[in-house]
């Protein structure tokens, strides 16, 4: 008798993938309500179409933040339907994301809900402004290229990724639009 090999796990979201799709962005609403910056127009901006909408993009560059911050959640699903194969290159670039996502949103509830101590006040531009900034003026955009790269060379390869493979790699793109938006038509405050 033959025995025949075991059904590969579905590569596809099951239904509290599906849920923690529509939770995600709903976290990130709750995270945007401690802002960590703010963007004001250049003085190029005169349109009031596009001065309606600048307030709207540090929203919307933050739009993925509560999925990125489910990522254990996705993984662990995966994980008890079977999947047996590691994480994929744009799944650690995932986890780098969700580091710096709950660094950043921890360091803003902090400026938000704890009062800095005296010793700290001369500091504060560094402990709180310039980490968000870095984070989405370069590691962001960093983190998308790497992702892309990562995406293009992954159309070669022989097994299919899982799902939170492509789905991570769109994770990661989406801020750099409305990063180039902030960048072209505002400054960060």
């Amino acid at each position: 008798m033959s025995r025949t090999p075991p059904l590969p796990p579905p590569n596809r979201p099951g239904l509290l993938d599906c849920f923690l799709l529509v939770c995600g962005p709903a976290l990130s609403l709750c995270l945007c309500r401690v802002p960590l910056f703010d963007v004001k127009p250049n003085g190029s901006v005169t349109d009031p179409f596009v001065l309606a909408f600048l307030p709207l993009l540090p929203t919307l560059l933050r739009l993925t933040e509560g999925v990125i911050l489910f990522w254990p959640f996705f993984f662990a699903g995966q994980r008890l339907r079977g999947r047996t194969q590691g994480l994929t290159a744009v799944e650690w670039l995932w986890i780098f994301a969700w580091l710096g996502v709950a660094t950043l949103n921890a360091l803003a509830n902090a400026n938000q809900w704890v009062a800095t101590p005296d010793a700290l006040l001369p500091y504060r531009d560094y402990l709180f402004y310039w980490p968000q900034l870095v984070w989405y003026v370069l590691v962001v955009p960093s983190l998308a290229l790497v992702a892309l790269l990562i995406g293009l060379l992954g159309l070669f390869g022989r097994e299919p990724p899982p799902w939170t493979h492509v789905f991570g790699l769109a994770l990661l793109v989406w801020p750099v639009l409305p990063l180039a938006a902030i960048l072209a038509l505002a400054k960060f405050t």
